[in-house]
């Protein structure tokens, strides 16, 4: 049996899988073709909890001989990050967090989801939750794609230029957290996954 390859969005901080980036690339990846699947799993709070989460759907499908690649988004691309050298997979990080157990303390207490309006606790064990997961050099930086709009306003964008340095890279002036006309980088991302 013939297992299609997956793509797994990971969303960011406080968010689901109603993000707007998340939305855009499941109507162009099935605009494409039905020959892959496309998941947006629901993260925990927990980044511990998140990342096991995600880890049992990549076991899962590299059991059944299928190939998993990574999209992650903010909080999502430091989860990607971290999955992604665990498992030798391909990445595509969008302003990802590269410090989140930092940025991250002004957080701290009652949450709202952006989506789903659900209230929820953002608790100091989650930081070092975090801390636990950091990558503090990548292997094979071929296996990464960065994709980066300096004009974000929730994080330095140098500092992921700086720790993701030498890998492949979609670097522009302005924009926003949220990636700005995110749909126009779609076939450049979708290359890099195929290829």
């Amino acid at each position: 049996m013939c297992v299609k390859p997956l793509i797994l969005y990971l969303h960011g901080f406080n968010s689901s899988p109603l993000s707007r980036k998340a939305k855009i690339l499941e109507a162009y990846l099935s605009s494409r073709s039905d020959r892959l699947d496309y998941q947006v799993p629901a993260l925990p709070i927990s980044p511990a909890k998140s990342v096991a989460l995600v880890e049992a759907i990549i076991k899962s499908r590299l059991e059944q001989g299928g190939v998993v690649h990574l999209v992650g988004s903010s909080l999502g691309g430091y989860y990607a990050l971290h999955l992604a050298e665990r498992y030798q997979l391909k990445s595509v990080l969008i302003n990802p967090a590269i410090y989140p157990y930092l940025l991250l303390e002004r957080s701290l207490g009652e949450n709202r989801n952006f989506h789903t309006g659900e209230v929820w606790q953002f608790k100091s064990q989650y930081l070092q939750e975090l801390r636990a997961l950091e990558v503090l050099r990548i292997s094979h930086p071929e296996r990464f794609m960065l994709m980066i709009q300096t004009g974000d306003e929730t994080l330095d964008y140098q500092e992921a230029t700086d720790k993701l340095r030498g890998v492949r890279a979609w670097l522009e002036g302005g924009g926003n957290h949220e990636f700005f006309a995110f749909e126009r980088t779609l076939p450049a991302l979708c290359a890099f996954l195929d290829s």
